[in-house]
Formats: C-alpha cells, sequence, structure tokens
C-alpha cells in the first residue's frame, strides 16, 4: 500500500501464510525461521505418518504410544508419546495444532528454514530436513552470538553476587521452568524437600504463586545454603563456575543455553517439544537426566541431584557437555 519494495520475507515459522504473503509481492523469497531445534520441527514434518501408526492402534508390532521412531532419520530414541503434543491432536483444525500442521504443509515450498541450533548437535536429522525442504541454515546457537551494544545485565536480585560467595569446590543448583511454567503444588513440595534433604547449595527462581505452596518453614531452614528469587539472569548464572546442575522444563532456548555453558540438566518436561528435548538430552546427547518418573518427588529428585553431581555416571554427562559446549563455540 505504501510502494515499499521487499527483498524477501522473513517470518517465523509459526507465520506459514509467510509464503503466500512473499508470492503476493512478486514472488520475493520466503525465509521461516524456526525459533527452537531440528528434532522437533523435524517431528511436525512427519506429523502425518506419525498419526497413521496410532490410527492403526497397537499391536504385535508395538504401535502404541512407545514405540521408538526408528523409522525417522535421527530419531531412533523417540517415542511416539514423547512427541509434540499437536502432533497427536484429536483435531488438527483446532487453532494451535491447525497452525502447526500448516506450517509444516507449507514448509517445502520456503526458500530456506534457518534453526537455532548447530549442524554437530542434530546432524543426522538436520541432514534429513535438508532432503526434504530447499535449504536449511543452522544459525544456533543464538545466545552465543556478541551483541552489538552489550546489555546491561538485570540482577536485581544479586544472584550472581550469591553465587560468587560460594566456595569454589561447592556444586551448586539452579532450577527454573522458563516464563510460563510453574511446577504443580506437590511437585514443588517434592523439590523443596529433596533440595533441603541433599543440601547442596541452590538457586530457584520461583514465581510468588508458587512460593506460596513450599513446605512451612523451608526458607528459614535453607537460608544458609539456598536462594530464591522470582527472577534469575539465567544465561550468566549458567555461566557461572559453581553451578553445575540445571533443573528445567527442557524447553529449547534453556537447553541450548545449559549447553552452550555446559551445564548437565535434570528435565521435567510439561508440554510442546519438551518431552521430545528431553530425551535427546538424557538418551541422545547424554548430558543430563529425566526425572523419575517424569514428575518431582523427595526421592526421585534426589536420585537425579545425586546422579549428576556425585556419580561415575555424572562425571560422563559432565564430560558429554562440555564437549558439545565446545562445538557450541566452534558453530
Amino acid at each position: 500500500e505504501m510502494g515499499t519494495k521487499f527483498g524477501c520475507f522473513l517470518t517465523d515459522s509459526f507465520l506459514w501464510f509467510g509464503g503466500d504473503l512473499a508470492a503476493e509481492r512478486g514472488g520475493v523469497p520466503w525465509i521461516s525461521f524456526w525459533t527452537a531445534g531440528a528434532c522437533s520441527i523435524s517431528a511436525h514434518l512427519y506429523t502425518d505418518f506419525v498419526r497413521s501408526l496410532v490410527a492403526a492402534g497397537p499391536n504385535a508390532n508395538g504401535n502404541g504410544l512407545e514405540q521408538k521412531m526408528k523409522i525417522i532419520p535421527g530419531m531412533s530414541e523417540i517415542s511416539i508419546g514423547e512427541m509434540p503434543g499437536e502432533i497427536l491432536a484429536k483435531d488438527l483444525q483446532a487453532p494451535f495444532p491447525g497452525m502447526i500442521y500448516n506450517m509444516a504443509l507449507k514448509l517445502p515450498s520456503a526458500n530456506a528454514l534457518v534453526l537455532n541450533s548447530f549442524q554437530k548437535l542434530e546432524p543426522t536429522v538436520t541432514d534429513d530436513l535438508r532432503s526434504k525442504l530447499q535449504k536449511v541454515f543452522n544459525i544456533g546457537p543464538m545466545i552465543l552470538q556478541p551483541a552489538t551494544p552489550k546489555p546491561p545485565i538485570s540482577d536485581d536480585h544479586n544472584c550472581i553476587p550469591w553465587l560468587d560467595s560460594l566456595p569454589p569446590a561447592s556444586p551448586a543448583v539452579y532450577l527454573s521452568f522458563g516464563s510460563g511454567i510453574t511446577p504443580p503444588p506437590a511437585e514443588i513440595v517434592g523439590l523443596a524437600e529433596a533440595l533441603e534433604a541433599k543440601r547442596a547449595p541452590f538457586l530457584w527462581s520461583l514465581k510468588p504463586h508458587g512460593v506460596k505452596h513450599l513446605p512451612e518453614g523451608f526458607v528459614e531452614r535453607t537460608k544458609e545454603f539456598g536462594k530464591i528469587v522470582p527472577w534469575a539472569p539465567q544465561v550468566q548464572v549458567l555461566s557461572h563456575p559453581v553451578v553445575r546442575a540445571f533443573v528445567t522444563h527442557c524447553g529449547w532456548n534453556s537447553t541450548l543455553e545449559a549447553i552452550s555453558y555446559g551445564v548437565c540438566m535434570i528435565c521435567r518436561p510439561f508440554y510442546g517439544d519438551q518431552k521430545i528435548n528431553t530425551r535427546f538430552v538424557e538418551s541422545v546427547w547424554e548430558i543430563g537426566v529425566k526425572v523419575e518418573g517424569g514428575i518431582f518427588t523427595k526421592d526421585g529428585t534426589m536420585k537425579a541431584l545425586n546422579v549428576v553431581l556425585d556419580s561415575d555416571r555424572g562425571k560422563l554427562l559432565k564430560q558429554n557437555v562440555v564437549k558439545l559446549k565446545g562445538e557450541a563455540l566452534e558453530a
């Protein structure tokens, strides 16, 4: 309407109609930007295939939700039940599942797909994407891209000075579940009981509506080794040398940030791509563990903390994530 000429359209992949807009403006290139990893976008491209397996129902070949996706390149450790929930939605035309399904249908027409990942992290999955799409570019981890000018660190709750005050030989635990998730009350209690019993230094980013579910007296009893804040500067926290474990929902940004700074993860996925990310963390990259049973309990969380902080397996997990950190920096 203003007569502005466009050289190309760069849209979030969710905005599947970006290709139509590009075509309306003289057929300029459409670049689709998926801010997560190759594993989740690949899962969506196989929506029809996965749904056909579920529709066939459980049989002697194990076509239930527990069936591993060995036929999909790079997905041999992933079960159907760990695929993003939108793939298995009852109604693919419902607003959110429909948006993602249309995205998967339209992506082959994009001139390029851009991913916030790097080749050595998901090589088989990425190569499979390249066989289906016109072009695929990894530009991640974006968190490692230098910002100009460098933004100031916001640390209103003095998280970094608190971490600085810890003895270097005391491995600390950082807990955060992103901006949109607070664990259920019973799981907050289980987490708190495990942290109190473990007595490892911990920094917990927990919103006020979650704090009210902590066991009575917990904050007072753990004040010598624990700190609870409503928000923490996550990148700076994960890059701090005393932080050895990250208790997380395993969203892609959190996962990639942990990899970028060499921190092992304890995963409790909730929705979206978090389950598939968790499986890659535990079984493909071997840089963390899923909490026992998929929910936080005192015993299950204690087991996960002991594995990551105090076991031979934890040492191997650390070696693996440090290797990936180096490859992320190289990328």
